[in-house]
């Protein structure tokens, strides 16, 4: 083969990784949102057997991922420290496979116990060991709303348009600069939407598309894009207040 035709054939190979880099990169990246999609439906099922052992209710909103691991219905726990780990609070460090998020990238976050901030993932650090948040309203009158704090039960009927198909439970959680429960108010921050810089929310929305997922009451799960990049609200109150 001539020097020619040598360069010829590098140049085609070189081409051809710049074509199919991209494709095997998105394939990559569908695969982790689907195995994303899986872990949620798995996390349903534990939160179903949780409710028919506990009359009916979820757990409390605080470590519901540890409530939920550490009896036996998510499956078997995940080695109890990580590289970002530096405390055992509480035992609280324990954390199990299906609240991993493989498309969750890390972020620079601070928490109590870590003492700095660092590159992490929120299912790698002291606390949370959950790359998905719970749904707040859980412990409140609503499912989709409200304050009082309470257990809430399984069955319970939400009060939002479209019923448990449209009531989100948990979805991909997003990156904080600061230690919070959990909560999935940036589905719908409004202090978010008019383009202000709390943009904290574009880490949950991971997946192709800027898209997160979100497993329902009914337990199905979805994909959805923030209401910044589409400019309709993820969920409607019965009495019409949008979220």
């Amino acid at each position: 083969m001539t020097i020619p035709e040598i360069l010829v054939m590098v140049n085609l190979g070189a081409l051809l990784v710049v074509l199919v880099l991209p494709a095997l990169n998105q394939a990559d990246e569908t695969a982790k949102a689907a195995k994303c999609m899986d872990n949620l439906k798995r996390i349903y099922a534990g939160l179903a057997l949780y409710a028919e052992d506990n009359r009916d209710y979820f757990p409390y909103q605080l470590n519901w991922q540890h409530t939920l691991g550490r009896n036996g219905y998510v499956g078997k726990a995940d080695a109890p420290f990580g590289p970002n780990t530096t405390t055992n609070d509480m035992g609280r460090t324990l954390r199990w496979p299906v609240f991993f998020c493989p498309a969750e990238k890390g972020a620079k976050t601070s928490y109590p116990g870590i003492g700095e901030t660092k590159v992490a993932t929120l299912y790698d650090t002291d606390f949370f060991n959950s790359s998905y948040a719970l749904n707040s309203s859980v412990n409140a009158n609503a499912l989709c709303e409200g304050s009082v704090l309470r257990l809430r039960k399984f069955s319970d009927t939400p009060d939002c348009q479209g019923g448990a198909a449209s009531a989100p439970i948990i979805m991909d959680y997003k990156s904080i600069p600061k230690y919070e429960w959990d909560s999935m108010g940036y589905m719908r921050d409004l202090d978010e939407r008019v383009g202000s810089a709390y943009t904290n929310w574009l880490y949950a929305f991971r997946h192709p598309g800027e898209q997160a997922n979100v497993l329902y009451l009914d337990g199905h799960v979805d994909a959805i894009r923030h209401f910044v990049r589409t400019g309709k609200m993820n969920w409607v109150s019965l009495d019409g207040d949008e979220y």
